[in-house]
């Protein structure tokens, strides 16, 4: 039963009493009146008190009435149920006298029985009562005197009603609430109400927990004086704070969440003032239950963490500056080697001397190679490298990284060929840059790490992401080589930093151990990753897998779309290599006897049956290195890679619908001249470097200036009309950044628009965002070879 219920029952207990009790105390002063036999007589009681009584058993509170000698005169139906006997056994009997149950409740009954007619007031109780069913009850006991005709007191009138349910619920409820205020003094915190009347009084209702924690005041105190204009200062501005709070709160239903400061005795402090959402009352009012909570080890975890943040910044970004400045200082001086052996490389020289140069050269782009790998690993642990997302070909991409790699593979005998599937996409959108580092560091190791056989870059995309419409394509790129391979222990170490095979490796082959580790963060940081398989001795392949963002679908050139092209090479390599750049150009790649409108043949097969392959056709030669084939009307597509670029480009012109057009950065000679231009300026404060790059440029044809600061080249541009100007930027008294500046400033407008040109050995991210925002044209990283070079004079040369 709850509480409510059990209430109720005791006010209609009540009320019933104060109705029966007349007819009640009639009834026994007649029974007092009658013959001693209680028994035989009890059944002839006044016809008037039978309604009452009847309704005396049809409650289920216990009712008795005792005469002054503490005997029974009535007892009702649940009386008789409790202590197990009927009326006829207890009217008339001593209530102290029963066995059992009836024994020991009589008993108790007749104490209060006593002192009730002894006192002539009444009495109520709870007491605990002993059941003839077994468990004990709780019971709410009430006891009144009745009269004799004399009005002096002739009994007791008791009323028991079970209120077992009650007690329980109260004892569950007193231990809870204790469980609670316990659990409370334990935590750092307290809890509170707070309520605001309709007229916007807000006061507090209710607080408990160990507030002087928090605010130097009991709980008791704060509800006293919260509201007031007696609270301490502090607390009136806590007080301000949470009422500017709750009117933001009650505005807007959000609950109130806010820090304040907290003077404590020994040290200061923070408190955090919380709520839920705000009630509304239906009265009107508004309350918000909250917390109080100590939160100086949060703040001041957060104050550490801001410091310690702080400082690793610093730090970064001293280790980001030591290394700007390392890479110039080692860079620069290394550049002037290359150059100056690249220079040398192009005079006379016997076999000895040449095979030295060639090991100078070999050792400086070895150390250039370590220095870029431990710059790059460096950012990519700092988190420094973001992605590009600007448009770019694979196709054109892959062209120029294995066309880098041709003449080393060449030099060491070993075939290098590529394949790109024709569902690759024409474009993609993403950083270019990053995808070529990756590519450089597998076929440069794929090369260094082979001495026989071969290197194939292969390029697919996974089926499902290849369908008409696609926005994404999944595209594998596998590097795969004939060397020593990786034994399987070693593999699961591969991509961890400063790690090779096993240290005779790196003793035998060079490197940092870091280009692994570089390629796997990088396919990581655009949403791939890389793996490999490998048997010692037998050779490995690694795969990239890189999603990419498409911009331009597999497309067919207008012009060879539809084409039959028939394929007459030896290996099989070189012909699925040929059909997939056919298919990707739209053409149709048919046999060697089957009629086609452009055939490529064997060069060496051609020669030896001249004029049987009808025109128009190309001659293939698988090697760079190939005997030159004396037919100048032919063209030839050379391998060692097979490219991207020549193949279109040859296919074109074969079928006459556009004009041979020669790609400087991979046909023109190194020394080739430039066409007449006109001076350049280079301002370089690197005495050894001044005197290469100088020298590079007039084995190109082109005339230069060469001064040391900001200042000396600003006089020069005043005074020389130059085409172009080359800047190091780390120069003494007037940096590249700020000639620059001064430069794009400039009132004459010949010198504020003249082309300017980077020459940096620093190519930190940094760096190069500062080049872009002061103005740059263009960037060039020391070391620069006679083909960069020229490529840039080209470009940006003016007459």
């Amino acid at each position: 039963m709850s509480l409510t219920n059990l209430e109720a029952s005791l006010i209609g207990v009540a009320t019933l009493l104060a109705i029966v009790s007349v007819f009640l105390a009639k009834a026994a002063r007649k029974a007092l009146a009658e013959t001693r036999s209680w028994r035989s007589r009890a059944s002839e009681a006044d016809a008037s008190t039978a309604v009452p009584l009847q309704l005396l058993d049809a409650t289920p509170t216990l009712i008795a009435a005792l005469d002054g000698r503490h005997r029974y005169l009535r007892v009702n139906q649940a009386f008789e149920e409790l202590v197990g006997l009927d009326r006829t056994r207890l009217i008339g009997a001593r209530a102290g006298s029963l066995p059992g149950a009836a024994g020991s409740l009589g008993a108790q009954l007749e104490t209060f029985a006593a002192r009730c007619i002894a006192t002539n007031q009444p009495i109520s109780a709870e007491i605990k009562v002993s059941t003839a069913q077994g468990p004990a009850m709780d019971g709410r006991l009430t006891v009144e005197p009745f009269y004799d005709d004399d009005r002096k007191p002739a009994g007791a009138l008791i009323a028991l009603a079970d209120v077992t349910d009650r007690i329980s619920a109260e004892r569950e409820t007193r231990e809870l609430q204790a469980a609670i205020h316990d659990l409370i003094d334990s935590l750092p915190l307290a809890l509170f109400r707070i309520r605001e009347e309709p007229g916007g009084h807000r006061w507090v209702p209710y607080v408990v927990g160990h507030t002087e924690r928090f605010l130097q005041l009991s709980a008791t105190e704060i509800i006293k004086l919260a509201g007031s204009n007696n609270l301490p200062n502090i607390l009136q501005s806590h007080w301000r704070a949470a009422s500017a709070a709750a009117d933001e709160s009650s505005a807007t239903g959000a609950p109130i969440r806010i820090d304040l400061p907290s003077h404590r005795p020994k040290d200061d402090g923070w408190v955090r003032i919380g709520t839920a959402a705000p009630r509304r009352l239906p009265d009107g009012s508004t309350e918000w239950n909250g917390y109080l909570a100590d939160v100086t080890r949060q703040h001041r975890d957060t104050l550490a963490l801001s410091e310690a943040k702080a400082t690793a910044e610093a730090n970064a970004q001293a280790k980001s500056r030591f290394l700007a400045a390392m890479s110039h200082e080692i860079r620069t001086p290394l550049a002037t080697a290359l150059g100056a052996l690249e220079l040398l490389g192009d005079t006379h020289l016997d076999d000895y001397q040449r095979q030295q140069v060639d090991l100078a050269d070999s050792a400086s782009r070895l150390l250039i190679e370590i220095l870029g790998d431990i710059l790059d690993f460096s950012r990519l642990e700092d988190a420094q490298v973001s992605m590009e997302t600007i448009p770019y070909s694979l196709r054109e991409l892959l062209d120029q990284v294995l066309h880098i790699f041709s003449s080393r593979a060449q030099a060491k005998g070993l075939t290098l060929d590529l394949r790109v599937a024709p569902e690759v996409a024409a474009e993609y959108v993403g950083d270019p840059v990053r995808v070529k580092q990756i590519v450089l560091n597998l076929v440069g190791n794929a090369i260094k790490f082979t001495s026989a056989g071969g290197i194939a870059v292969a390029v697919d995309t996974r089926p499902d992401s290849a369908k008409a419409g696609a926005t994404t394509q999944d595209v594998l790129l596998s590097v795969s080589d004939t060397g020593i391979g990786i034994p399987h222990e070693a593999q699961g170490r591969l991509f961890r930093p400063f790690s090779q095979a096993d240290i005779s490796t790196a003793r035998q082959y060079g490197g940092s151990g870091l280009g692994l580790a570089i390629c796997q963060r990088l396919a990581r940081l655009m949403g791939g990753d890389i793996g490999v398989e490998s048997v010692d001795g037998q050779g490995s392949r690694f795969e990239v897998q890189l999603p990419m963002r498409v911009l331009q679908a597999p497309q067919a050139d207008t012009a060879l779309n539809g084409k039959r092209l028939s394929l007459s090479v030896r290996r099989e390599a070189d012909n699925a290599a040929l059909c997939a750049y056919a298919r990707a150009a739209g053409m149709h790649p048919v046999g060697p006897g089957d009629d086609a409108d452009l055939h490529i043949v064997e060069a060496s097969g051609a020669l030896s049956r001249d004029g049987s392959v009808p025109a128009p056709r190309i001659l293939f030669s698988g090697s760079p290195a190939s005997t030159p084939v004396t037919q100048p009307a032919v063209p030839t597509l050379t391998g060692g890679p097979i490219r991207w670029s020549e193949f279109r480009r040859l296919c074109l012109s074969a079928l006459q619908t556009e004009h041979l057009v020669t790609n400087p950065l991979y046909d023109v000679g190194e020394n080739a001249r430039l066409p007449t231009t006109g001076r350049i300026l280079v301002v370089e404060d690197h005495l050894p470097y001044q005197i290469v790059i100088r020298n590079m440029l007039l084995k190109l044809g082109v005339q230069a200036d060469v001064v040391t600061d900001g200042h000396q080249a600003l006089g020069q541009l005043e005074q020389v009309p130059y085409a172009l100007m080359f800047t190091d930027f780390h120069m003494p008294d007037m940096d590249g950044f700020e000639l620059t500046r001064r430069v794009r400033s400039h009132a004459d407008p010949r010198i504020r628009t003249l082309p300017v040109v980077a020459l940096s050995a620093d190519v930190s991210s940094t760096h190069i965002e500062h080049f872009h925002e002061v103005g740059l044209n263009d960037f060039l990283v020391k070391p620069v070879n006679l083909t960069t070079l020229r490529a840039c004079l080209e470009k940006w040369s003016r007459p």
